[in-house]
C-alpha cells in the first residue's frame, strides 16, 4: 500500500470519527476499511483463434505458426499480488451488533491470459579443429524466433458483503460471510510482441562462448490495440482475522489489523471471445479504522 493513498484515508477517517461520537440511529456507519493484497487465479483460456477476434488489424497475427511449439499460460496459475487496492465502509445494526454490512469498491491489474509460441532452427555452419588434440568442434547458425501474446486490463470493482464478526469488542475476532461484486474493466488491451535472433553456438556445448567464433543480429516487433471494456462479477465468502492495536487509548484502540481470505466464484468474458467462470483466492491485508465508540 502505498504512503499516498494511506494519508489522504486517515485525514478521513479522522475527520468522519469527530462526527460519529455515538452511534444515533438503529443503523449507523461504524468502520473504515483500507486494504490492499492481490489475488490467485487461473489464467483464461484463449486460444490462437481468439486473440486474432481480439486484434483483427495486427500484422504479426497473419503469419503462419503451425510448425512453432505453443505454451499456453491456461496450464498455470496466475498470480496477481500486490495489485489490489480497496476501500469499504462498515455499517452496523444497533439491535445486532454482530452483523456488518460492508460496501466500497477494489481497483486491481488483470493479466486474464498469455499465449507464446516459439521456433528454433539450427544448420551446421562451421567445424573447429583443436590443434593440440585434433578434436572437432562443431559450430551450429541458430535461428530463434519467439511471439508472445496478452490480454490485460484494469478492473473497477463494486462490492458489497454481509459479515458475522464473533467478539465484536474483545482485542481478537472473527469474522465470516457472503458477499457479491460487479468489476467494469478499464484499458483493456492485446498486446503482441515478436522477437528474432540469429547467432552462433557450438553444438555440445563443450567450448566456452569466448573460443566460438561469434555473431549476433536481432529484431524486435510490438503491436498493442484496445478492446472494448466489459463487466464481470463474482460471488465471494470473506473469511478473516481482526487484531485491535490497543486495548483503551483513545485512539489506538480503534485502529484494527485486518487479515482476510476470499474464495471467489468469478465470472468473467472478454470482447467478442468466451464467457468463462472461474475460481480464485483474494487475500487482503490492511486496516480497520473505527469510526464510534
Amino acid at each position: 500500500m502505498k504512503l499516498g493513498s494511506i494519508f489522504p484515508c486517515l485525514l478521513l477517517w479522522a475527520s468522519i470519527n469527530a462526527l460519529h461520537a455515538q452511534p444515533k440511529s438503529r443503523i449507523y456507519l461504524s468502520d473504515l476499511y483500507i486494504l490492499t493484497g492481490g489475488m490467485h487465479q487461473q489464467s483464461l483460456s484463449l486460444s490462437l483463434a481468439d486473440y486474432k477476434l481480439l486484434a483483427p488489424e495486427s500484422v504479426l497475427l497473419k503469419n503462419d505458426l503451425s510448425s512453432f511449439s505453443t505454451y499456453d499460460s491456461r496450464y498455470r496459475n496466475n498470480t496477481m499480488g500486490g495489485r489490489l487496492f480497496s476501500m469499504l465502509a462498515g455499517i452496523n445494526f444497533a439491535r445486532k451488533p454482530n452483523l456488518q454490512l460492508r460496501a466500497g469498491f477494489t481497483t486491481f491489474r488483470e493479466d486474464m491470459s498469455e499465449l507464446s509460441y516459439s521456433k528454433v532452427v539450427r544448420k551446421a555452419y562451421d567445424t573447429l579443429i583443436s590443434g593440440q588434440t585434433g578434436k572437432e568442434y562443431f559450430i551450429d547458425s541458430v535461428k530463434n524466433t519467439s511471439y508472445r501474446i496478452q490480454h490485460s486490463r484494469q478492473q473497477f470493482r463494486l462490492e458489497a458483503s454481509l459479515i458475522y464478526r464473533t467478539n465484536p469488542e474483545r482485542r481478537w475476532s472473527f469474522h465470516a460471510g457472503v458477499g457479491a461484486a460487479a468489476s467494469f474493466s478499464l484499458n483493456s488491451n492485446t498486446d503482441i510482441a515478436y522477437n528474432f535472433s540469429n547467432y552462433t553456438q557450438e553444438r555440445n556445448g563443450e567450448l566456452s562462448k569466448y573460443d566460438v567464433p561469434f555473431y549476433s543480429s536481432g529484431y524486435s516487433k510490438y503491436e498493442s490495440f484496445k478492446n472494448k471494456n466489459v463487466m464481470s462479477y463474482a460471488l465471494f465468502a470473506p473469511i478473516g482475522l481482526d487484531f485491535r492495536v490497543g486495548k483503551s487509548h483513545s485512539v489506538w484502540s480503534k485502529i484494527h489489523i485486518v487479515y482476510e481470505v476470499r474464495p471467489s466464484m468469478y465470472f468473467t468474458k472478454t470482447e467478442k471471445t468466451i464467457r468463462a467462470s472461474q475460481l480464485n483466492v483474494q487475500q487482503n491485508i490492511g486496516l480497520r479504522l473505527v469510526l464510534t465508540k
